[in-house]
């Protein structure tokens, strides 16, 4: 059998664990299974935030095409639709 280090003995006998290489295995499935825990609550925290910025994104932009609409509405009728004709010359010569 592999000689263990005197930190992972003590801790195979404060276990009571008999079987040292066993021993090692089951503390590298238990933190592996941490580690897999571990990144996954990370994955779901980083999406929550990312889904939070897109929420205030969406705020943002929703304010925004509020006052765009607003300022449109102060421009007369006539007005917009020659900036429309305008707007569809240039298209049409591009």
């Amino acid at each position: 059998m592999t000689e263990l280090n005197p930190v992972l003995k003590r801790l195979a006998e404060k276990h009571g664990v008999k079987d040292e290489p066993m021993f090692l295995l089951g503390q590298t499935v238990g933190c592996r299974l941490s580690i897999a825990e571990l990144e996954a609550e990370l994955r779901l925290a980083e999406a929550e935030a990312k889904v939070a910025q897109i929420k205030r994104d969406l705020v943002l932009a929703s304010q925004e095409l509020d006052s765009t609409d607003d300022a449109l509405a102060q421009i007369p009728p006539e007005l917009l639709e020659d900036i429309l004709a305008a707007v569809e010359r240039r298209l049409e010569a591009a």
